[in-house]
């Protein structure tokens, strides 16, 4: 779905989906964090999408804020 909101029309339901993935593997893949679905934003700009999410851990109680580029890609 991000290759969809980089090259479409960038509209609210594409966005959606986008945060509706990134949740569900959110409690998937991490039960340590909680997260409400409104905490979670998608943003793009030209070729890059960005996602910030605030969570609460649960291992020692502290909230944070993540800001992840979702389209970098790493080099080894």
């Amino acid at each position: 779905n991000l290759k969809k909101l980089m090259f479409n029309q960038n509209n609210q339901v594409l966005r959606d989906i986008v945060i509706d993935d990134i949740y569900t593997a959110i409690l998937t893949f991490m039960p340590q964090l909680v997260v409400n679905r409104k905490d979670i934003t998608v943003t793009s700009n030209g070729a890059n999408i960005y996602v910030a999410i605030r969570a609460l851990n649960l291992l020692d109680y502290t909230t944070d804020l993540y800001n992840i580029n979702l389209t970098q890609s790493e080099e080894i």
